[in-house]
């Protein structure tokens, strides 16, 4: 089997397709040119493109201060500022389609700096003049940061279909999911009902998160999405469960993270059922251990380090690097902070190092000896 798909190209792959009537002749040709213009054409280097991102953020920040120092336009005006921040958004929105059209490689780097560097301030104009819409004085339970975030919300999605730009998709999502966090914790500073909030969000990214990662049905487009879900969940985390990260100035109280490691780790087990094929075969004995193993977690264990495992879980099955990278440093620094914080002596985290690294090396004996090392 192994051979005959490395026998396999996109040409035959074509032809293949059309003689068993799933596309069409035409079709094929255009699928077909399209995979031609995709090998031919070069991309930067990643280093180049971190580079022409910085550039353009800074390109923005100029264009916003060149605006507001010269008052062309009224940023107290919230008609103005959302017709000017439309025009950019739309003038921004042309050249990524101009980019995409047979445009060369400085070229096509060119155009896109410069369309994020419009669509960029074009949307932070037309923030500002939907925030003004609203009644300043409204600042009781963080209304002014709710304004915000609702803002941030409408003109991501009125542009999500136009401008298909996975950094811009995925720093708009995460930064209205983000101000709405921070809008729980402000407005309901020392309050009990912080922490209600802020589980009640984990569960609902982590429902959302789950659906795009694990479902067929969502497609590619709501990848920046997901990964914008990933890092709010990861913030919301670090806050529950980091003492550090509540010293900050939000006169946040001491929360307990058992709501959302529990809720973390049935979300592992879900997973694991999931990357199995089918939440069937969670009764099976291999599964079972591991989700005996995951159910554990959620009582004894950190919320950062069940997220990470579930990151590395979520991308071995997707075969994305960049969840397992993203989970492994995840659970690397979880790990470290949860043996910072244990009120034990070195010594007794050292037994306690010790005895985790004897259990990891009995467990995989065990596995040895009733050979579920090996992959199906």
């Amino acid at each position: 089997m192994d051979e005959a798909l490395s026998k396999l190209d996109a040409g035959k792959l074509l032809f293949a397709l059309e003689s068993n009537r799933h596309i069409t002749s035409r079709q094929r040709e255009q699928l077909a040119d399209r995979i031609r213009r995709k090998e031919t054409s070069a991309d930067l280097p990643y280093y180049l493109r971190l580079l022409a991102g910085i550039g353009a953020f800074i390109a923005t920040g100029c264009l916003l201060g060149f605006l507001a120092l010269t008052k062309v336009i009224a940023f107290d005006n919230a008609a103005e500022a959302m017709g000017w921040g439309g025009m950019l958004i739309a003038c921004g929105i042309v050249l990524a389609r101009t980019a995409a059209i047979d445009a060369g490689i400085a070229l096509h780097s060119f155009l896109m700096q410069t369309s994020f560097c419009l669509v960029g301030a074009g949307k932070l104009l037309a923030i500002c003049g939907i925030v003004g819409l609203f009644p300043h004085d409204y600042r009781h339970n963080g209304g002014e940061l709710w304004n915000v975030a609702f803002a941030l919300a409408a003109v991501t999605a009125l542009t999500w279909p136009f401008y298909d730009v996975f950094i811009d998709r995925f720093i708009c999502s995460a930064a209205t999911l983000l101000t709405a966090m921070s809008a729980i914790i402000v407005g309901h500073a020392g309050s009990e009902m912080t922490e209600f909030l802020l589980n009640g969000l984990l569960v609902a990214e982590l429902c959302i998160a789950g659906f795009i990662f694990t479902s067929g049905r969502a497609g590619r487009s709501l990848a920046p999405l997901g990964y914008a879900l990933l890092s709010a969940i990861t913030v919301i985390v670090s806050f529950l469960s980091v003492d550090g990260i509540r010293d900050l100035p939000f006169h946040a109280p001491v929360f307990s993270p058992a709501f959302a490691n529990i809720a973390l780790a049935a979300a592992l087990v879900g997973l694991i059922g999931w990357a199995a094929g089918d939440l069937k075969r969670l009764s099976q004995e291999p599964l079972l251990i591991a989700s005996a193993g995951a159910g554990m977690l959620g009582f004894i264990a950190t919320p950062g380090i069940t997220l990470g495992l579930g990151l590395m879980i979520l991308g071995y099955a997707r075969l994305s690097r960049r969840l397992l990278a993203y989970g492994g440093l995840l659970t690397a620094a979880f790990l470290c902070i949860y043996y910072y914080s244990l009120a034990l002596t070195l010594f007794e985290k050292s037994g306690v190092l010790v005895a985790s690294g004897l259990l990891l090396l009995a467990g995989y004996g065990y596995m040895r000896f009733r050979k579920l090392d090996k992959e199906a």
